[in-house]
């Protein structure tokens, strides 16, 4: 087992617990570009940044003036993970 392996295995198993504040220090390996990521890993920091935006979002309000910067940088987080996703599916085959 990689050393990969194992940070999606703990991320999963603090996500479960509830442990969002490990699960982002965790990330915080990773944000460094020269590091590998996992579609999990880009997954996970994407809906950690939804899941914050998400407590106090309105779809109505949104609607009437827009995106703030948080709820836009998540949106972009969640962009970003699916395109890492994808480059990680293309390296995989």
């Amino acid at each position: 087992m990689n050393v990969l392996n194992i940070h999606e295995n703990l991320l999963e198993a603090l996500l479960e617990m509830g442990s969002y504040a490990d699960v982002q220090a965790v990330l915080a390996k990773y944000d460094d570009f020269s590091l590998p990521k996992s579609a999990a890993i880009c997954y996970t920091a994407a809906l950690l940044k939804a899941r914050s935006v998400a407590e106090k979002f309105s779809a109505d309000v949104a609607g009437k003036r827009g995106l703030s910067g948080s709820e836009f940088t998540a949106v972009e987080a969640i962009h970003r993970s699916v395109a890492c996703a994808h480059r990680v599916a293309a390296k995989s085959t």
